[in-house]
């Protein structure tokens, strides 16, 4: 019988007698894979019947991993239920440092230092909250802490309105008899002007902090919404102190994303200044600037008063 299978798949596929042997072998090792797992499920594999315990021993494993997962929550909530160390504080003096140990973010932090530096003052508590953006529930935590009266004398009504004003106010929404200070003015003082709301007194201090200060009392021209006799009013009552110096940008040493944050400065003229502080190196004064294209006269003049060589 293997002769004839043999040579019945020797003259099927035309090959020679040593071919067919191999052939004939591979049937067979091929035919014994395919039976192998029906014979060992048959007469070798007795079943498993350890469920129930797999079953016990998995459940086991999640409650320890729940306990685990219980432990470590329980650790972070502990660690983050520390209280932040709160102490008394004046924001007259209070340094930077100690701002943010107290929860006050970067932001803020820089807000309140540049105002003390434009000669800004605090003189109860709630003047925290003309900060810009001041968030009022931080000023509700600390409110107990800070080392300032709750509201100030009659007598001294006077000296705390100079500090903003040049003169006093004579009423809600009506011009003032003297000028306001808009480098040093917060919102309530600039919406006692007619014509001036929440939002555009926010709006004005809001474009100051970009520009850091105004150099000229045409850029409220440039604030959004500001317009008609409102902007008239503003312009007509407001002064900027010829000591004042606004806040400038290190024009060899700022980066890209520091340069783009001035309303002045966009993108295309950044990157050109990068470019040509790669060209030339160390740049000296603002006139190699008008070697870039797209600058002009007009625009070195707005730039001028923010750039430090």
């Amino acid at each position: 019988m293997f002769n004839q299978l043999r040579n019945s798949i020797r003259k099927y596929f035309g090959i020679s007698m040593r071919e067919a042997n191999g052939v004939f072998l591979l049937l067979i090792i091929l035919i014994i894979v395919l039976l192998s797992p029906l014979v060992y499920n048959q007469f070798l594999y007795n079943g498993y019947s350890n469920y129930r315990l797999d079953a016990v021993k998995l459940d086991s494993l999640t409650d320890i991993y729940e306990e685990n997962l219980r432990n470590i929550t329980n650790a972070n909530q502990e660690i983050s239920t520390v209280p932040d160390t709160i102490f008394p504080f004046n924001p007259n003096t209070i340094s930077f440092e100690q701002m943010i140990l107290l929860g006050f973010d970067s932001v803020i932090s820089r807000r309140i230092t540049r105002y003390r530096n434009k000669s800004g003052q605090f003189f109860v508590k709630r003047d925290l909250l003309k900060i810009y953006d001041f968030p009022e529930s931080l000023y509700n935590d600390l409110e107990e802490y800070i080392d300032l009266p709750d509201g100030i004398p009659e007598e001294q009504h006077e000296q705390v309105q100079t500090q903003g004003w040049t003169g006093n106010i004579s009423a809600k929404k009506s011009t003032p008899q003297m000028k306001l200070n808009i480098n040093l003015a917060d919102t309530g003082q600039l919406m006692i002007l007619k014509g001036i709301g929440s939002i555009l007194s926010n709006r004005i201090i809001k474009y100051r902090d970009l520009l850091g200060g105004y150099s000229n009392i045409d850029q409220l021209n440039d604030v959004y919404g500001l317009r008609g006799k409102a902007l008239q009013l503003i312009k007509s009552v407001v002064f900027i102190d010829s000591l004042f110096i606004p806040e400038k940008i290190e024009i060899n040493f700022s980066g890209w994303e520091e340069m783009v944050r001035h309303p002045y400065i966009n993108s295309q003229l950044a990157n050109d200044i990068l470019k040509l502080r790669s060209d030339k190196g160390y740049l000296k004064n603002i006139d190699q600037l008008r070697e870039i294209p797209c600058t002009n006269d007009s625009i070195l003049l707005r730039i001028e008063p923010y750039i430090k060589f």
